[in-house]
């Protein structure tokens, strides 16, 4: 399901977060898009990070705040990592490596006037719901 998509519906179910960490950037436009065609302000109401820092990010209205990656070096140790298997070395099952956040204008602090206790706990047992319905199928 697209980042317009899934946005729409938990926005329909009167799911409204304060923030959204995005697979990629593509699904954050779409993300973006369904929050301003609800009526929303992007960063002001909800604020919007995306994965990747593609080149256009910067570009989205407002521009987008991302997790940087470096694909170099991404691509670099995959085949390093693909290399050392095929002549039977080991190499860990889990590497980590650096990403950065760049910030942008679809982040903001949370509004206090709509992140009271009162309201995060609802939100939360929304959230629960909707993950409870998705996990059954319907």
């Amino acid at each position: 399901m697209s980042g317009f998509q899934q946005t729409m519906q938990m926005l329909n179910e009167g799911i409204v977060p304060t923030a959204m960490l995005v697979a990629n950037d593509q699904m954050a436009l779409g993300a973006m898009r369904a929050i301003t065609e609800s009526g929303l302000r992007v960063g002001a109401d909800i604020s919007v990070v995306g994965y990747d820092d593609t080149e256009d990010s910067s570009c989205y209205i407002p521009p987008l705040t991302t997790i940087k990656q470096d694909f170099r070096l991404l691509g670099k140790t995959s085949v390093d990592r693909l290399l050392k298997l095929s002549q039977g070395q080991a190499v860990k099952s889990n590497q980590l490596l650096p990403v950065s956040l760049v910030k942008r204008k679809t982040t903001l602090p949370p509004n206090t006037q709509t992140t009271s206790p009162r309201t995060l706990a609802d939100s939360l047992m929304q959230l629960a719901r909707q993950v409870s319905r998705l996990e059954s199928g319907q």
